[in-house]
């Protein structure tokens, strides 16, 4: 079975994990896992997932995808906070089952489509699983981009606003590279902004999606960090925050 996991500095309120489809012949144990965050500006809904992963799966992926949208339309009415999906889908941009999430064929629900981050903000080809990584190289795959940071729609202000994305964890720590995925790492705007986009007063969400084996460096306040890791728990989704003041830096960690 596989494990979904959410890391956030702010508070954990609830959470909930529903098991996905399985294909006819496989058993994968695969999960989605909603975890609400108590952030000083209001709920924010992360969601975490990792799909099957064969490339002849698409249509077990499909129906995944329709479950994760399921669960994602149940909290509808109470969100104010577009909802923020990631972890390792397993499929290119130009799949069914993400061209259906991002709108570019009938969705799977009405009235749902999210907004890919690295589409929004990202420079280049954004291969996630790449024949740079030592470990995705033993494959012997063609580079792609597999993991995603999906958000629901801005909200008014410009609330969840893709404002960066980048790629992280193919520099080598202690000569080990941290998984045979990159995580994809996503700035969202979060809280009130002024009159125009540009002009940001409340800082952003950091979120990172997709890495197996994650060190965690020391806070700026004193609080240490660690590593986290295990052969059998996927981290494919992590939530770090800093509420910046009315000047926009990004953090770094």
């Amino acid at each position: 079975a596989f494990g979904n996991a959410v890391l956030s500095r702010w508070p954990v309120t609830s959470s909930e994990a529903r098991d996905l489809p399985d294909g006819d012949s496989d058993h994968e144990g695969r999960t989605v896992l909603r975890a609400d965050i108590d952030g000083p500006r209001g709920p924010v809904e992360v969601y975490s997932t990792h799909l099957h992963w064969k490339l002849f799966d698409s249509d077990v992926r499909q129906a995944q995808v329709k479950t994760i949208c399921e669960l994602i339309a149940e909290t509808r009415a109470r969100r104010t906070y577009p909802p923020v999906l990631c972890g390792d889908f397993n499929a290119p941009p130009d799949s069914d089952e993400i061209r259906a999430l991002t709108g570019r064929t009938r969705t799977l629900l009405p009235r749902q489509a999210f907004l890919d981050a690295w589409e929004v903000a990202g420079e280049g080809p954004g291969h996630s699983w790449t024949v740079a990584n030592p470990y995705a190289a033993l494959d012997l795959e063609p580079s792609r981009r597999i993991d995603y940071v999906f958000v629901g729609y801005p909200r008014q202000g410009g609330a969840g606003h893709v404002a960066a994305a980048d790629l992280a964890g193919l520099t080598p720590v202690d000569g080990v590279v941290p998984s045979d995925h990159l995580a994809v790492v996503a700035d969202l705007r979060y809280g009130a902004l002024g009159r125009h986009l540009r002009t940001p007063v409340a800082g952003c969400l950091r979120v990172r999606s997709s890495i197996r084996t994650l060190t965690l460096p020391a806070h700026p306040a004193g609080q240490g960090g660690g590593r986290w890791g295990g052969c059998m728990c996927q981290v494919p989704s992590g939530l770090w925050v800093r509420v910046q003041p009315p000047s926009w830096m990004r953090w770094w960690w």
